[in-house]
């Protein structure tokens, strides 16, 4: 039954996914057309990167609330085959976005040394990435913690409506903060970790982070889907 919630999912959403992506490459070869020939280099590829756990996100909200009717009382499926399905596409989005920025960061880092571009941009940021595993692990785990958390959304809302949804949303932060705080991968991950008093990034924090917004997430959907209410499907 997980099966067909990932196949169903999948037939409607990868044109979506495949249409972010070209944009995203179209946009970013462009800026970086204009801004090499006017001796703007502003920010490096992987910090645009970051807006496909966002793209994930609204994804996550979209596709149980639109597949739950269907699913559970149109095709006799289980909630827990929804979970299970969920899940299963956050993780293989999740992969696919992590392994799509780091080919996109090792080109970027392969076309500035071949140009002899500046290492640093007029931000302040740096080019070059040093660790492409840890960028890997950061963007696969985030962008899939950021998919279920966008699903806990989406079914709260479904479950609980406009002000106790609203009221729970605090609840969906907590595993995306807690990954972008412990892999410090985004722009704004390693900052909100400075503010909170953390160190610098290290594997064994990371790691447990990733393993425990996993785990939030998990249980914060699991609670929300295991006894909701499906409604009825209606025909026009």
């Amino acid at each position: 039954m997980a099966r067909q919630v990932v196949l169903g999912s999948l037939r409607g959403t990868l044109p979506t996914y495949i249409s972010f992506w070209v944009v995203m490459v179209i946009v970013l070869v462009v800026l970086t057309i204009v801004q090499a020939r006017t001796g703007a280099l502003e920010e490096p590829v992987f910090a645009f990167i970051g807006s496909g756990r966002w793209f994930l996100f609204v994804m996550g909200i979209i596709v149980p609330v639109a597949m739950l009717a269907t699913h559970v009382v149109g095709g006799g499926g289980t909630r827990r085959s929804v979970v299970r399905g969920l899940w299963a596409l956050a993780i293989a989005s999740g992969i696919a976005f992590g392994l799509l920025a780091l080919v996109m960061t090792i080109v970027q880092n392969a076309l500035w040394a071949a140009n002899d571009w500046p290492d640093v941009s007029l931000t302040g940021r740096s080019y070059v990435v040093t660790q492409p595993w840890r960028l890997a692990l950061s963007e696969t785990v985030c962008n899939a913690v950021y998919y279920v958390a966008g699903a806990a959304v989406g079914t709260g809302y479904y479950r609980w409506g406009g002000w106790r949804g609203t009221a729970a949303l605090p609840l969906a932060a907590v595993p995306a903060v807690v990954a972008e705080v412990t892999l410090q991968g985004s722009s704004y991950g390693e900052p909100l970790a400075r503010a909170l008093g953390m160190a610098a990034f290290s594997v064994p924090v990371a790691v447990a982070g990733s393993i425990l917004a996993t785990a939030l997430a998990a249980g914060l959907l699991h609670l929300i889907v295991r006894d909701i209410r499906i409604r009825a499907l209606t025909s026009s």
